[in-house]
């Protein structure tokens, strides 16, 4: 990082910025049920691999968005967006939980709710100066069921009047009225400006936090992969974490998780929220994370979804940004029987599993 200039760190911060609008605008097309958002998702040569649908991006924009009439919505939630630029091409990996209702025969909602957990491995491409999609590959880590309530808490319903909906009356298409699509008019012109000095480091400090980004990323992937190569290189030898049932160096940490967790039948850390302040060669960040676990127990698999919080510190060395400290904060925790239905209708028809490392999908997406 440190032997790149700033006009190339720019642009490459610039690009993952872009790309990352692409990855949020394919959620909305299916949410929303808009076929036309994908026009400014995919390049028109552009391809899926769900299992339930391979093929053309123009076919499967028919499909996923079949039906739009109002009806209460899905919700796609991306997360841990990590995206490597290449020149003109990119590859990302990003999560996704989504929560898709089912319906009755009458097609109201009053089915079984479903949760999946996922991840996108996409390929973009710029061409004429805008960046699209050329091929995704969705992978499916988890899923959890559960008798339809329409509300968390039995006999409470929620009186809001704003209802996110699967068609044009979403809240949101007017909102945003004729910008709905997703297109973005830009200059792109190579006109010679002015950088201050104050701009300059603001720049630095985008920089910066866009690496701290991707390393809380890393640490995520590399837990939920057991990738124990990747997860070693990622805290400095004199780290510490503290995370309530362990308190140790970081290299200890890494030798005890994945033990701990190498019999997970399902495992995935979802990150968002993160706020990250930036001093010099040192830096802390909160960032928020839900956790799914499915482990076996003597009375059968057991899923749990975690809802807390990493308090981390870095430290620049030899150029590069690493972890010097981590202490997870617990605000909240479920814990149930499995309700896994990988094997059953829709979910059997998703055809890339999660897998450990060297074997999950991801690692060939890298090095494709």
């Amino acid at each position: 990082m440190s032997d790149e200039t700033f006009e190339a760190r720019l642009q490459r911060f610039v690009d993952r910025q872009e790309i990352a609008h692409v990855i949020a605008n394919h959620s909305r097309g299916i949410d929303r049920a808009n076929p036309a958002v994908f026009d400014n998702v995919y390049h028109p040569d552009g391809d899926v691999a769900y299992g339930f649908f391979d093929g053309t991006s123009a076919e499967f924009a028919q499909v996923v968005t079949a039906g739009a009439d109002d009806r209460p919505g899905t919700l796609h939630r991306p997360s841990n967006v990590w995206i490597d630029v290449d020149g003109d091409t990119a590859k990302s990996e990003s999560y996704v939980i989504v929560y898709n209702p089912t319906r009755d025969e009458s097609g109201e909602t009053s089915g079984e709710e479903m949760f999946i957990g996922g991840r996108y491995l996409d390929r973009h491409e710029r061409r004429d100066g805008t960046w699209r999609m050329t091929h995704r590959t969705y992978v499916m880590d988890w899923n959890m069921n559960h008798p339809g309530t329409g509300s968390l808490m039995p006999g409470y319903e929620v009186q809001s009047g704003v209802q996110g909906l699967k068609g044009p009356s979403d809240p949101s298409v007017g909102f945003f009225g004729g910008d709905f699509l997703g297109g973005d008019e830009r200059d792109g012109g190579n006109t010679m400006t002015e950088v201050t000095a104050d701009l300059m480091a603001r720049a630095q400090l985008a920089f910066d936090q866009q690496d701290i980004h991707e390393l809380i990323c890393a640490q995520a992937r590399a837990i939920d992969r057991g990738d124990e190569a990747l997860f070693r290189s990622l805290f400095a030898k004199e780290s510490t974490v503290d995370i309530g049932s362990f308190v140790g160096s970081g290299e200890d940490f890494v030798t005890m998780i994945l033990d701990a967790t190498k019999d997970m039948t399902h495992m995935a850390h979802s990150v968002s929220n993160e706020w990250v302040r930036v001093d010099g060669d040192t830096a802390k960040a909160e960032s928020y994370v839900i956790a799914f676990t499915t482990a076996p127990t003597p009375d059968g698999d057991e899923d749990t979804i975690t809802g807390g919080r990493y308090l981390d510190s870095f430290a620049r060395q030899d150029g590069r940004w690493i972890f010097i400290g981590r202490t997870f904060v617990s605000d909240w925790i479920v814990t149930q029987p499995s309700t896994d239905k990988s094997d059953e209708g829709m979910l059997a028809s998703l055809a890339t599993r999660a897998q450990k490392y060297p074997d999950d999908a991801l690692y060939k997406h890298m090095e494709s």
